[in-house]
């Protein structure tokens, strides 16, 4: 039995105002922030390990916490950042890009939920894979001054 319901009213959003909610400075502000308190996972922790690397990230989120895994945002050869597409291949993500745009990446981070949905089966939130150029990197777009 699902606690989830489906609204059965209908919403009228063109009376509703949610500019609030959709500020992109709070919406940046949160994400990233978010992304800088996930736990730093060693790449080769995982890439060297005989267990599936998919395997151990859904081990190491299961509990809800959110692990950032960081790519070498400088090596970059014929214009392909190799070190990004060796972990995404490792964790079985798209590691095809476009005028230097990861797919699904926003910002150069790349989000995996290595457990599904967000919400597990035990009704615990399972923890989120951020891929990441250098958390230094991150700091330097401007939305992010007020992130210290």
């Amino acid at each position: 039995q699902s606690a989830i319901h489906l609204n059965t009213e209908p919403i009228k959003w063109d009376t509703i105002n949610v500019s609030s909610i959709l500020q992109a400075q709070r919406y940046h502000v949160s994400y990233l922030t978010q992304i800088t308190s996930a736990k730093l996972y060693p790449r080769g922790s995982f890439m060297s390990s005989s267990i599936p690397s998919f395997t151990i990230l859904q081990r190491e989120t299961r509990d809800g916490g959110d692990i950032r895994v960081e790519y070498d945002s400088k090596a970059i050869y014929n214009g392909k950042n190799y070190d990004f597409e060796d972990i995404a291949r490792t964790l079985g993500l798209s590691d095809n890009e476009k005028a230097g745009v990861y797919r699904t990446a926003y910002h150069g981070v790349v989000e995996l939920r290595p457990n599904g949905s967000r919400l597990g089966p035990d009704g615990k939130f399972g923890g989120l894979v951020f891929v990441t150029p250098p958390i230094d990197q991150l700091r330097k777009i401007k939305f992010l001054d007020s992130i210290n």
